[in-house]
C-alpha cells in the first residue's frame, strides 16, 4: 500500500539519506550526494513546518518502505507553485512517482496556486515523461525566474489549474543533446482543416514540401490565439474560434543545430478547426514570401509523399516528417473518411 504524509521529524533520516545518494541527486547538481547534519535537517524542517500552508513536504511510503519525497512552495506575488519530486531507484517506474508529485500537485492547487512549475535537467528524460503525462507543457521561463546574463540551465515545464492535458500524437527525440548545457524552448500551433477529403496546406514553392498552417506562440498568446493569428497570416483563411477543438501535439526535442550547447525543445499543438469562406491577403515574413507560401487543398496521401522526398533545403528532416506523421494519424483515425 502506498502512503504519503507530511514529513515529521521521524522521517529526516530517511530524507537525509536519500539526500546523500548520488544516484537520486545527480540531475540537481550534487553527483556525491547532498550531505547533512541532524541539525541541519532538524532546522531544514522546521522552516517547512513554520511556512505551511504555502510550502509542505511529502514522505512517501510503499508497505512502510521509504521510497522518496515530494514538495511545493507557493510564490504568493505570482500565484504559482514550485514542485519536486525525488525517488530512490528502486521506487521508480511504478506509478509512485506519478502518485506523489500528483499529490503535492493538489495540495498546491487547494492552497490557491493558480499553475505549478517544474524545472527538469534536460538530460533526465525520465523525469520530463512523467511531467508530460501529468499535463505540464515546456515554456519558456518567466522573466521574474531569471537571473539577468544566465542562460537557463534546465527545462521549465508549466500546468496551469484548470487545465486538462491535450493528447500526446507522438515524440520526435533524437537523444543527441547529452553535452548540451542550457535549452531553448519554441512552442507552435497549427490549424488542421478538412474539407472534402483534402486538408488546407501551405506549399513551400521552392523546396516542394508541405506544412499545417501555423508558427511559432508569441509571448502572451494562448495556443489557440497563436493558431488562428498564424492560419490568417500564413495561409489567408480566417478561423471561425466556435469550431475549435483540439487535436493533439507532438514533441519534439534535439541538440540545436545552430548552438551545439543548446537543446532545442518544441510542443507542436494542432487544433481541428473550420475556416470562413473566401481569403484575406497573406501577411508573410521574408523568408515566407521567399518560398513562395501558397495555400492548397490537397490529398493527405500527396502531401505525405512529398514530404519524405523533399530535396536539398536549409531544414531539419524532422519537420516534414512530423506533418507526415500527423497526416497518417489522421488519415487511420477516419478524419478524411472511410
Amino acid at each position: 500500500m502506498l502512503t504519503i504524509r507530511e514529513t515529521t521529524f521521524a522521517d529526516l533520516d530517511d530524507v537525509r539519506r536519500l539526500w546523500a545518494d548520488g544516484e537520486v541527486m545527480r540531475f540537481v547538481g550534487f553527483p556525491e550526494g547532498l550531505m547533512r547534519t541532524e541539525a541541519e535537517m532538524q532546522t531544514w524542517l522546521e522552516r517547512i513546518a513554520a511556512g505551511r500552508p504555502q510550502v509542505d513536504h511529502y514522505s512517501i511510503f510503499e508497505d512502510g518502505r521509504y521510497c522518496g519525497e515530494s514538495f511545493y512552495r507557493i510564490d504568493p506575488a505570482h500565484r504559482c507553485a514550485v514542485l519536486d519530486i525525488k525517488l530512490f531507484p528502486f521506487a521508480r517506474g511504478r506509478g509512485i512517482g506519478t502518485a506523489g508529485l500528483s499529490h503535492a500537485m493538489e495540495a498546491a492547487f487547494r492552497m490557491g496556486a493558480e499553475k505549478v512549475w517544474v524545472d527538469p535537467n534536460p538530460q533526465n528524460e525520465k523525469a520530463i515523461a512523467l511531467y508530460r503525462r501529468l499535463g505540464f507543457v515546456a515554456k519558456p521561463y518567466p522573466d521574474y525566474l531569471l537571473t539577468e546574463g544566465e542562460a537557463p540551465q534546465a527545462i521549465y515545464m508549466e500546468r496551469e489549474n484548470s487545465e486538462v492535458p491535450m493528447r500526446l500524437l507522438f515524440e520526435m527525440d533524437k537523444k543527441d543533446y547529452a553535452q548540451c548545457t542550457h535549452s531553448f524552448v519554441r512552442n507552435s500551433a497549427r490549424s488542421v482543416i478538412i474539407k472534402d477529403k483534402k486538408v488546407a496546406m501551405i506549399h513551400s514553392l521552392k523546396y516542394d514540401y508541405y506544412k499545417f498552417p501555423g508558427g511559432g506562440i508569441e509571448h502572451g498568446e494562448s495556443p489557440v490565439e497563436a493558431m488562428i493569428r498564424e492560419t490568417r497570416e500564413e495561409a489567408g483563411l480566417v478561423v471561425n474560434p466556435d469550431t475549435v477543438r483540439e487535436y493533439g501535439y507532438v514533441h519534439r526535442i534535439q541538440r540545436s543545430a545552430a548552438d551545439k550547447t543548446e537543446c532545442f525543445i518544441q510542443d507542436n499543438f494542432y487544433y481541428l478547426c473550420e475556416a470562413a469562406d473566401g481569403l484575406r491577403p497573406q501577411e508573410l515574413d521574408g523568408y515566407e514570401a521567399e518560398e513562395s507560401y501558397t495555400l492548397e487543398y490537397v490529398e493527405p496521401d500527396m502531401a505525405i509523399k512529398k514530404n519524405r522526398r523533399v530535396a536539398r533545403n536549409p531544414y531539419d528532416p524532422m519537420m516534414f516528417e512530423r506533418e507526415a506523421r500527423v497526416l497518417e494519424r489522421l488519415l487511420a483515425e477516419g478524419y478524411f473518411g472511410r
